[in-house]
């Protein structure tokens, strides 16, 4: 699964169900930080990216805003 996709899809996701999505995409996650408004994996099966964040962009609504560190 690329970034574009997991972006596409985890668009209009609140933060809870952001993370369930991003932990079933089939990549190899190793969680590194675990907040309640924050949890960052660095990702171990993907040329593309190395980490991967999720957190909460809205406290009102509990949004998700996911974002990426690439490999270059």
């Amino acid at each position: 699964m690329i970034t574009t996709q997991i972006r596409k899809a985890t668009k209009n996701m609140t933060f809870e169900n952001a993370n369930y999505f991003i932990q079933n995409s089939g990549l190899q996650l190793e969680l590194q930080e675990n907040y309640p408004f924050l949890k960052s994996w660095i990702v171990k099966n993907n040329k593309e990216i190395t980490r991967l964040s999720n957190c909460k962009k809205d406290l009102i609504n509990g949004m998700a805003e996911v974002t990426f560190a690439f490999n270059y």
